[in-house]
């Protein structure tokens, strides 16, 4: 795996490459505006992503539990095959809301590769008792962005 990181005309860049997959990040340096690509070389496609969106609420007085649980959980979604990247937010009005994004390649590599992989089984162990009620995830498609 190749990692490239540099800022060129006010944006960073950040370049993630092994012999088949291309990903790249361009981020803005005010953090206003930020756009994911997944190039093949394989095939010299670009192919486009999907976002998993979880909403997560915590049991009351769980929150930092789940925040040093979810720290480890981390390490076992961003080592499964089609995964791209991930974000989890706290929300500043409730403190025991949480939204998780992920980026896959595609629906298949979460429902698929991950959900029915052994390490799912680690992660739910990890996370999932944190939950009150079980979020309901779903998958979107960029169909439109701001322009820079």
């Amino acid at each position: 795996m190749i990692r490239v990181d540099y800022s060129v005309a006010g944006h960073r860049m950040l370049m993630f490459a092994n012999s088949n997959d291309m990903i790249l990040s361009v981020e803005s340096t005010q953090g206003k505006m930020r756009e994911y690509f997944f190039y093949n070389l394989v095939s010299h496609q670009r192919n486009e992503m999907i976002l998993e969106i979880a909403p997560l609420q915590i049991r009351p007085g769980q929150s930092k539990a789940f925040e040093v649980a979810f720290l480890k959980a981390q390490a076992i979604i961003s080592a499964m095959p089609g995964y791209i990247s991930h974000e989890l937010q706290r929300c500043l009005e409730r403190g025991d809301c949480y939204v998780l994004l992920v980026r896959w390649e595609n629906v298949e590599a979460h429902e698929l590769g991950f959900r029915q992989s052994p390490q799912y089984q680690q992660w739910k162990q990890l996370l999932h008792h944190f939950y009150d009620p079980f979020p309901t995830v779903l998958h979107y498609e960029q169909v439109s962005q701001a322009a820079p």
